[in-house]
Protein backbone atom coordinates (compact mmCIF):
# COMPACT_ATOMS: atom_id res chain seq x y z
CA UNK A 1 0.00 0.00 0.00
CA UNK A 2 2.82 2.18 0.68
CA UNK A 3 4.07 2.06 -2.67
CA UNK A 4 0.49 2.83 -4.28
CA UNK A 5 0.18 6.10 -2.10
CA UNK A 6 3.61 7.03 -2.93
CA UNK A 7 2.58 6.68 -6.96
CA UNK A 8 -0.56 8.63 -5.95
CA UNK A 9 1.69 11.60 -4.73
CA UNK A 10 4.24 11.19 -7.84
CA UNK A 11 1.05 11.14 -10.18
CA UNK A 12 0.22 14.50 -8.48
CA UNK A 13 3.14 15.95 -9.84
CA UNK A 14 5.49 16.03 -6.56
CA UNK A 15 8.92 14.15 -5.93
CA UNK A 16 8.78 11.27 -3.24
CA UNK A 17 11.61 10.26 -1.32
CA UNK A 18 12.38 7.44 0.83
CA UNK A 19 14.89 5.90 3.59
CA UNK A 20 16.42 3.07 2.41
CA UNK A 21 18.72 2.72 5.82
CA UNK A 22 17.64 -0.80 7.63
CA UNK A 23 15.07 -1.88 4.56
CA UNK A 24 15.20 -4.96 2.96
CA UNK A 25 16.00 -6.02 -0.46
CA UNK A 26 12.19 -6.07 -1.49
CA UNK A 27 11.22 -2.49 0.04
CA UNK A 28 14.47 -0.98 -2.16
CA UNK A 29 13.21 -2.90 -5.05
CA UNK A 30 9.62 -1.97 -4.76
CA UNK A 31 11.10 1.52 -4.33
CA UNK A 32 12.85 1.68 -7.20
CA UNK A 33 10.11 0.24 -9.13
CA UNK A 34 8.07 3.11 -8.16
CA UNK A 35 10.48 5.49 -9.25
CA UNK A 36 11.55 7.21 -5.45
CA UNK A 37 14.34 8.79 -4.61
CA UNK A 38 16.63 7.38 -1.58
CA UNK A 39 17.25 9.98 1.21
CA UNK A 40 18.77 7.22 3.06
CA UNK A 41 17.57 8.06 6.31
CA UNK A 42 14.67 8.90 7.61
CA UNK A 43 17.01 12.10 9.31
CA UNK A 44 17.73 13.05 6.05
CA UNK A 45 14.03 12.92 5.18
CA UNK A 46 13.47 15.21 8.10
CA UNK A 47 15.63 17.95 6.59
CA UNK A 48 14.30 17.97 3.10
CA UNK A 49 10.63 16.91 3.02
CA UNK A 50 7.93 19.35 3.51
CA UNK A 51 5.70 16.58 4.33
CA UNK A 52 6.50 13.04 5.70
CA UNK A 53 3.30 10.59 5.30
CA UNK A 54 3.56 7.58 7.53
CA UNK A 55 1.86 3.89 5.90
CA UNK A 56 3.73 0.94 7.71
CA UNK A 57 2.28 -1.80 10.42
CA UNK A 58 0.35 -0.23 13.29
CA UNK A 59 2.84 -1.58 15.53
CA UNK A 60 5.05 0.48 14.18
CA UNK A 61 3.27 3.72 13.97
CA UNK A 62 4.09 5.52 16.95
CA UNK A 63 7.82 4.68 17.26
CA UNK A 64 8.29 6.08 13.61
CA UNK A 65 6.18 9.15 14.71
CA UNK A 66 8.86 9.48 17.97
CA UNK A 67 11.93 9.36 15.95
CA UNK A 68 10.26 12.07 13.22
CA UNK A 69 10.13 13.94 16.30
CA UNK A 70 13.04 13.70 17.86
CA UNK A 71 14.31 14.90 14.38
CA UNK A 72 12.65 18.78 15.22
CA UNK A 73 10.57 17.65 11.96
CA UNK A 74 8.82 21.28 11.48
CA UNK A 75 6.55 20.24 8.36
CA UNK A 76 3.50 18.33 7.50
CA UNK A 77 2.96 14.90 9.24
CA UNK A 78 0.38 12.90 7.71
CA UNK A 79 -0.50 9.12 9.57
CA UNK A 80 -2.38 6.52 7.35
CA UNK A 81 -1.82 3.85 9.27
CA UNK A 82 -4.81 2.05 10.77
CA UNK A 83 -4.40 2.93 14.40
CA UNK A 84 -6.90 3.89 17.17
CA UNK A 85 -8.49 7.45 17.67
CA UNK A 86 -5.91 6.68 21.13
CA UNK A 87 -3.22 6.23 19.45
CA UNK A 88 -3.98 9.36 17.18
CA UNK A 89 -3.65 11.43 20.41
CA UNK A 90 -0.35 10.24 21.54
CA UNK A 91 1.21 10.64 18.04
CA UNK A 92 -0.22 14.19 17.45
CA UNK A 93 1.37 15.37 20.42
CA UNK A 94 4.53 14.23 19.79
CA UNK A 95 4.46 15.11 16.10
CA UNK A 96 3.00 19.21 17.01
CA UNK A 97 5.39 18.98 20.25
CA UNK A 98 8.20 18.86 18.21
CA UNK A 99 7.35 21.77 15.72
CA UNK A 100 5.01 19.92 13.01
CA UNK A 101 1.84 19.84 12.06
CA UNK A 102 0.18 16.29 12.30
CA UNK A 103 -3.04 14.83 10.17
CA UNK A 104 -4.91 12.01 11.17
CA UNK A 105 -5.55 9.62 7.98
CA UNK A 106 -6.54 6.09 6.81
CA UNK A 107 -6.73 3.99 4.03
CA UNK A 108 -10.02 1.84 2.93
CA UNK A 109 -9.47 -0.41 0.31
CA UNK A 110 -6.88 -2.77 -1.51
CA UNK A 111 -3.72 -1.46 -3.19
CA UNK A 112 -5.58 0.30 -6.22
CA UNK A 113 -4.64 0.29 -9.87
CA UNK A 114 -7.20 2.54 -10.75
CA UNK A 115 -9.57 5.02 -9.51
CA UNK A 116 -12.85 4.57 -7.44
CA UNK A 117 -11.05 1.62 -5.84
CA UNK A 118 -9.70 2.73 -2.52
CA UNK A 119 -9.84 6.03 -0.62
CA UNK A 120 -7.40 8.19 1.78
CA UNK A 121 -9.80 9.57 4.41
CA UNK A 122 -8.18 12.48 6.55
CA UNK A 123 -8.75 14.43 9.36
CA UNK A 124 -7.19 17.17 11.34
CA UNK A 125 -6.80 20.66 11.51
CA UNK A 126 -6.45 22.60 7.85
CA UNK A 127 -7.02 18.77 6.61
CA UNK A 128 -7.18 20.24 2.95
CA UNK A 129 -3.47 20.77 2.45
CA UNK A 130 -3.20 17.13 2.34
CA UNK A 131 -5.69 17.74 -0.69
CA UNK A 132 -2.88 18.65 -3.44
CA UNK A 133 -0.65 15.01 -2.79
CA UNK A 134 -3.28 12.82 -3.81
CA UNK A 135 -5.30 14.47 -6.86
CA UNK A 136 -3.73 12.24 -9.69
CA UNK A 137 -4.70 9.03 -8.10
CA UNK A 138 -5.09 6.16 -8.19
CA UNK A 139 -6.29 6.29 -4.68
CA UNK A 140 -9.33 8.67 -3.98
CA UNK A 141 -9.04 11.54 -1.16
CA UNK A 142 -11.90 13.12 1.22
CA UNK A 143 -11.29 15.10 4.16
CA UNK A 144 -13.80 13.95 7.17
CA UNK A 145 -13.49 16.91 9.39
CA UNK A 146 -11.49 19.20 11.37
CA UNK A 147 -10.65 16.67 14.05
CA UNK A 148 -7.90 14.10 14.30
CA UNK A 149 -8.77 11.10 15.21
CA UNK A 150 -12.27 10.99 13.16
CA UNK A 151 -10.14 9.10 10.06
CA UNK A 152 -8.59 6.57 12.34
CA UNK A 153 -12.13 5.60 13.82
CA UNK A 154 -13.46 5.65 10.60
CA UNK A 155 -11.17 2.95 9.54
CA UNK A 156 -11.74 1.08 12.82
CA UNK A 157 -15.05 0.95 12.28
CA UNK A 158 -14.77 0.17 8.83
CA UNK A 159 -12.98 -2.62 10.02
CA UNK A 160 -14.72 -3.94 12.36
CA UNK A 161 -18.07 -4.52 10.22
CA UNK A 162 -16.59 -6.51 7.14
CA UNK A 163 -13.79 -8.14 10.00
CA UNK A 164 -16.95 -8.92 11.87
CA UNK A 165 -18.95 -10.14 9.00
CA UNK A 166 -16.16 -12.15 7.57
CA UNK A 167 -16.00 -14.08 10.60
CA UNK A 168 -19.62 -14.63 11.19
CA UNK A 169 -20.01 -15.97 7.70
CA UNK A 170 -16.78 -17.80 8.32
CA UNK A 171 -18.97 -19.67 11.36
CA UNK A 172 -22.01 -20.15 9.20
CA UNK A 173 -20.02 -22.15 6.77
CA UNK A 174 -17.78 -23.83 8.93
CA UNK A 175 -21.48 -25.23 10.66
CA UNK A 176 -23.43 -25.53 7.50
CA UNK A 177 -20.32 -28.23 6.57
CA UNK A 178 -20.51 -30.20 9.83
CA UNK A 179 -24.25 -30.47 8.89
CA UNK A 180 -23.95 -31.53 5.70
CA UNK A 181 -25.51 -28.50 4.15
CA UNK A 182 -23.17 -26.72 2.95
CA UNK A 183 -23.96 -26.76 -0.82
CA UNK A 184 -27.83 -26.32 -0.12
CA UNK A 185 -26.53 -23.03 1.38
CA UNK A 186 -24.42 -22.24 -1.14
CA UNK A 187 -27.61 -22.16 -3.58
CA UNK A 188 -30.09 -20.57 -1.15
CA UNK A 189 -27.32 -17.87 -0.89
CA UNK A 190 -27.51 -17.40 -5.13
CA UNK A 191 -31.24 -17.36 -4.64
CA UNK A 192 -31.62 -14.94 -1.90
CA UNK A 193 -28.38 -14.34 -0.05
CA UNK A 194 -25.12 -13.24 -0.50
CA UNK A 195 -23.06 -14.18 -3.58
CA UNK A 196 -21.30 -17.04 -2.31
CA UNK A 197 -17.71 -16.34 -4.18
CA UNK A 198 -18.04 -13.16 -2.29
CA UNK A 199 -18.36 -14.06 0.86
CA UNK A 200 -15.24 -16.30 0.61
CA UNK A 201 -13.27 -13.15 -1.26
CA UNK A 202 -14.17 -11.16 2.44
CA UNK A 203 -12.99 -14.17 4.31
CA UNK A 204 -9.63 -14.25 2.67
CA UNK A 205 -9.55 -11.11 3.10
CA UNK A 206 -10.02 -10.97 6.66
CA UNK A 207 -7.47 -13.54 7.23
CA UNK A 208 -3.81 -12.06 9.07
CA UNK A 209 -1.26 -11.14 6.17
CA UNK A 210 1.94 -12.74 7.24
CA UNK A 211 4.91 -10.87 6.16
CA UNK A 212 3.16 -8.09 5.54
CA UNK A 213 6.07 -4.58 4.22
CA UNK A 214 6.18 -1.09 5.69
CA UNK A 215 6.75 1.94 3.75
CA UNK A 216 7.68 5.44 4.34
Amino acid sequence: MGVVVAKTIRNSGHEVYWASAGRSRESRGRASDAGLTDAGSVERLCEICAAIVSVCPPEFAEGLAREVAGYSFSGLYLDLNAISPDGVGRIQGLVTGAGGEFLDGSIIGVPASARGQTWVYVAGENASRAAPYFCGGPLEFEVLGDEAGQASALKMCFAAHSKGTAALQTAVLAAAQSLGVQDALERQWARSGPNFERVASSIREARPRPGASSAR
